[in-house]
């Protein structure tokens, strides 16, 4: 059964088409990217999942149910969560502040906004156990703006996992960060529970084989193909596509 997805989905700004008749599925589990050359369509059709942009037509569905009309918030509280291409960090708040603030978001917490955080011993170790799980406690106690931008990477995805989602939307999660380090993403999102499901967005083809079980292709805001990774590889349309756009670059 899936978990997410859309049906027919169709956005335009006056004659601007930017999202064709999008067909999608995710399933609890899969782990599936999302592909094309720039101007493909592919953080629109996010926008459209998130709630941050409403569809001109079609439906988006979470387990079974139409979100298509709730607002951001509402579909983050039903377990939908994104990170963004840039991130979206406290940089003055230290590491465990920026986690511990997100889990108090989730809980309804909103009176630690008013109280020293470090007086809520149960937010700060759920924060704490988040670190641990990404290997961020060597910074915890540093501020935002002090850490290295590849831990901040890290540390946007850890905010996202505080949310306690069911599909995680990542957003070029890599991007900026050194290849050398990319790494520590990947493995990162693969070690994550196999009920959550994951929809990574990214140019990186090396990323994006090894993570992803199923790939779909934006082209002008239509699904061009989707499949195995290793037939996407071996697809004649894909290729020229991306041909095309290393000839314009």
């Amino acid at each position: 059964m899936s978990l997410l997805a859309t049906h027919a989905l169709y956005k335009s700004f006056g004659q601007l088409v930017v999202a064709d008749g999008i067909d999608f599925e995710l399933g609890p589990g899969d782990r599936h990217a999302l592909i094309g050359p720039n101007g493909a369509g592919k953080t629109t059709f996010v926008n459209l999942l998130t709630g941050a942009l409403a569809p001109s037509d079609g439906r988006v569905m979470l387990d079974g149910r139409d979100i298509t009309r709730l607002g951001e918030a509402q579909r983050v509280k039903r377990g939908l969560v994104r990170t963004f291409q840039i991130n979206q960090l406290f940089a003055g708040l230290t590491v465990l502040e920026n986690v511990a603030l997100a889990v108090a978001e989730r809980r309804g917490a909103a009176s630690v906004f008013w109280t020293p955080l470090r007086r809520r011993a149960d937010l700060i170790d759920e924060a704490a156990d988040l670190l641990v799980q990404l290997d961020l406690t060597a910074v915890a106690d540093t501020a935002v703006a002090a850490v290295p931008y590849g831990l901040q990477r890290m540390l946007e995805l850890a905010l996202a996992l505080a949310l306690k989602p069911r599909v995680l939307l990542l957003d070029e999660p890599t991007a900026g960060v050194p290849s050398a380090e990319s790494h520590r993403m990947l493995e990162a999102v693969e070690a994550l529970g196999q009920d959550l499901a994951v929809l990574i967005i990214e140019h990186d083809m090396d990323v994006v084989f090894r993570f992803a079980s199923a790939v779909t292709v934006l082209v002008g805001g239509k699904v061009l193909v989707q499949g195995a990774p290793d037939e996407i590889a071996r697809n004649a349309d894909v290729r020229a596509v991306y041909l095309a756009e290393s000839r314009d670059d």
